[in-house]
């Protein structure tokens, strides 16, 4: 027998909105409490205030869980808590307010891949897949507690965070309605992820200027970072100075593995090939090839294939630090 129960939703990003607007056809959505959104979320707090109106449920938004938040959620009564994406770790005053805890959904495969970036920490680090897991909030842990449910998705050389995305938005919503009804239902059964026999570790953040690619790496990694970095992420970038042109910032939206290896003498970063019908541009990298296939001088620029654009293989992509620094000085000199 279906037990309805009063829920809170904590958090951000479109794929908590979306579960809450399917939890909410089972249960009782009691409160929403929500934070600014970064830039990659398509949720925003006001699109999580007007669901919370649309269930006539309460509605604060907050960058820190406080004493004032506190008194707050525990006025509304909520039985469960469900949360994603919420800005720090949540305490016991907080934690203790729900009868059946908080549920919090993470794109990792836990006990591995706690903390931050974790899908791009899973693609950089070769995973042959990513897992989407529901588990029970340990307070003033991080991404600890037993998990409810899980769901995977094989990784290749083709996926990129996009797909990772997509799979999250199609399957989180009905992996968290089922795990609440469960709960509900008192028929949820916990794994421990202490048994699960994998090492834990931690991922920290990675910032916007982790995403320059360094040519000098292997091809496979250079591709790894530009298929983590794609749409709606910031984007891979490098830079590159036409002979006699400006110096543009180059971000890369698409590549494709041409070789892990090569038996060819290059330098790091320079241009070997311009397909003009391909539009592909082949570059030579600390090991093997990569063809880079949509590329854009801004990161929200036009998106152009550079083989279309590019003709010249005396062309080498990365900042050559000492050459601009001596270009600057001769400006200034003559200035």
């Amino acid at each position: 027998m279906r037990t309805a129960m009063r829920v809170m939703i904590v958090g951000r990003t479109e794929f908590l909105l979306s579960s809450a607007r399917l939890i909410a056809g089972d249960h009782t959505i009691a409160g929403v409490l929500t934070a600014p959104s970064s830039p990659e979320n398509k949720a925003t707090e006001s699109d999580f205030e007007q669901f919370a109106r649309e269930q006539g449920a309460a509605f604060r938004s907050a960058r820190r869980i406080d004493a004032d938040i506190v008194a707050w959620a525990k006025s509304l009564n909520a039985d469960i808590a469900v949360s994603m994406n919420w800005v720090s770790v949540m305490r016991e005053d907080f934690c203790s307010l729900f009868r059946f805890g908080v549920l919090n959904a993470h794109l990792g495969d836990l006990p591995r891949y706690r903390g931050n970036a974790v899908i791009n920490w899973a693609m950089l680090n070769g995973e042959n897949e990513i897992a989407l897991t529901i588990h029970k909030v340990i307070p003033d842990e991080l991404d600890s507690g037993p998990i409810a449910a899980q769901r995977k998705l094989p990784l290749d050389e083709r996926t990129t965070v996009a797909d990772v995305l997509s799979f999250c938005i199609a399957g989180l919503p009905e992996l968290y309605r089922q795990v609440v009804t469960a709960i509900g239902d008192g028929t949820q059964v916990w794994m421990d992820q202490d048994k699960r026999g994998l090492t834990p570790f931690r991922c920290y953040p990675r910032i916007v200027r982790d995403g320059r690619i360094d040519w000098s790496g292997p091809a496979i990694q250079i591709d790894a970072l530009i298929r983590s970095l794609a749409r709606p992420y910031p984007g891979a970038y490098t830079y590159y100075r036409i002979p006699e042109g400006a110096l543009h910032k180059l971000f890369v939206w698409k590549s494709r593995l041409v070789s892990a290896e090569t038996a060819d003498l290059g330098v790091a970063g320079h241009v070997i090939r311009n397909d003009p019908k391909s539009g592909e541009s082949w570059i030579y990298t600390g090991s093997g090839v990569i063809a880079l296939c949509e590329v854009s001088h801004e990161s929200d620029g036009y998106t152009f294939k550079p083989g279309h654009v590019w003709r010249s293989i005396r062309m080498r992509l990365g900042m050559d630090v000492e050459e601009e620094l001596f270009r600057l000085a001769t400006m200034r000199e003559r200035g």
